[in-house]
């Protein structure tokens, strides 16, 4: 997503938020859920500066799910590559699935100290109050990035957080 390069091409597409639905044994996994929450639709939490470049998408993942047949009660885990507006808009929508981020990731949302941190993050997208899951990296590396691998007895599949520091480029 690059809103500058889109308006200097005086367009505005409709942004749309790529999810994953995961179906275990144990529930419903969504890795990422967009950029709104069904009762955003209409109130828009992002910032004024993000709007005048994008237009977002009305498929909210719990839209999408609710046509696959399925229940948002039925998600039991959204892991959330990280907590950007657009990966992480629709966690209200799931209000009993633990929310799987990185501690750092969190800690930066929850107490942005940059300016980059502070129109990163929307705090009215945690003020739900989610069941944070958080997880330090440690473990394996994988190209240069610290990556951790955890499985539960909650859970039928392991998942794979990789990070990196801004700025930092993996090794090659």
């Amino acid at each position: 997503m690059c809103p500058r390069a889109t308006f200097a091409m005086g367009d505005s597409p409709e942004m749309i938020c790529h999810c994953l639905l995961v179906e275990t044994k144990h529930g419903l996994v969504v890795v990422d859920c967009g950029l709104f929450a069904e009762a955003d639709v209409e109130k828009n939490r992002a910032h004024k500066y993000f709007m005048k470049f994008m237009r977002p998408s009305k498929q909210t993942a719990k839209r999408e799910i609710e046509k696959l047949g399925y229940s948002p009660k039925d998600v039991k885990h959204v892991v959330c590559t990280h907590l950007d507006l657009d990966h992480c808009g629709g966690i209200s929508d799931f209000p009993d699935a633990e929310i799987h981020v990185m501690t750092s990731e969190r800690q930066a949302a929850e107490r942005p100290t940059t300016m980059n941190e502070k129109r990163r993050y929307i705090r009215k997208h945690f003020a739900h109050g989610p069941k944070w899951k958080t997880h330090d990296a440690s473990g394996e590396s994988w190209k240069g990035l610290c990556a951790r691998s955890r499985t539960t007895s909650r859970m039928s599949f392991s998942f794979r957080f990789t990070v990196t520091r801004a700025g930092t480029r993996p090794s090659r």
